[in-house]
């Protein structure tokens, strides 16, 4: 484990709004494009080695099952599969850079829908004026590439010839750097393609409304929120609970993930959830305190 670099959380979301703060200031009458591509089954593309493969060793039942892939729940799996991931980004990112030109040599999983861009729900919508942060980010390109584990995430501005250029190269990253699927009538085991094809179609195509980690980010407007599925879901739970007056602790664990997550946008509200930890911690809660 000691080889493995530490996994420090919480960066990609923000680098990605700051350049969409910057690409706006820099460009203010020019849409800005969210693309997000999926890795499918990540962990399970990668073999362990034979001591790695005999510490994953889990018994059931009195039968040993014998790891041979990463599979989720492993603490090494996520920096392991970053070190992959990270390096596929670079790649994305400096064929963005090159002279690299889909209509020459496109990449074999996208198909001419994936580049065509997702209206915008009211196209009169104005442009939201950018806040420029204190300090000053490099803007050194009208495009960007970020990862956070198996997603890929791409920004690029409102650029006829380099918005359909984009729509290849991260696919053509990942086909670079893996095994290419040889169709499902020749591959020896059943193995899914690398880009999920459903997922490519409804998050791979250039949007300015997209889902990115979790929130619903909006490049015309330039807000952050919960998807409204998600908002109404917790919510209602979270009603629930101050109605009941408690919950399992369970529940509280999952509440506890839940405003973490809203945190985000507010992080100095955390200080909050100190209460709620200690009453979901068995160890520092008081006897016969209600949870």
């Amino acid at each position: 484990m000691e080889r493995y670099p530490e996994m420090v959380y919480g960066w990609c979301l923000i680098r990605i709004i700051h350049f969409i703060v910057e690409l706006r200031a820099a460009y203010p009458e020019k849409k800005i494009f969210i693309m997000k591509f999926d890795y499918s089954d990540a962990y399970r593309r990668i073999s362990h080695q034979g001591k790695a493969a005999s510490q994953s060793i889990l018994v059931v039942d009195g039968t040993a099952y014998v790891s041979l892939r990463m599979a989720f729940g492993g603490s090494a799996n996520p920096p392991s599969f970053c070190a992959f991931s990270e390096t596929l980004t670079d790649l994305a990112n400096d064929l963005s850079a090159s002279d690299y030109d889909p209509a020459d040599v496109p990449c074999p999983t996208v198909e001419d829908q994936h580049c065509e861009p997702r209206p915008y729900p009211v196209e009169e919508e104005p442009f939201g004026e950018a806040i420029l942060p204190a300090f000053e980010i490099p803007l050194n390109s009208t495009n960007r590439k970020d990862c956070f584990i198996d997603d890929v995430i791409s920004v690029a501005l409102e650029l006829e010839k380099s918005l359909r250029r984009q729509c290849h190269v991260v696919p053509m990253a990942v086909h670079l750097l893996s095994r290419p699927h040889a169709t499902e009538a020749k591959e020896p085991i059943p193995r899914r393609q690398l880009l999920a094809p459903k997922k490519l179609s409804a998050e791979g195509r250039p949007s300015e409304v997209a889902i990115i980690l979790g929130w619903e980010m909006d490049t015309r407007k330039l807000l952050l929120s919960l998807p409204e599925d998600k908002y109404q879901a917790w919510k209602s739970d979270l009603e629930e609970t101050i109605r009941v007056g408690g919950d399992s602790v369970k529940g509280l664990e999952s509440l506890i993930g839940r405003l973490n997550h809203d945190s985000y946008l507010i992080p100095l509200s955390r200080h909050f959830l100190n209460e709620l930890r200690r009453r979901a911690d068995p160890s520092k809660r008081r006897r016969k305190e209600k949870i």
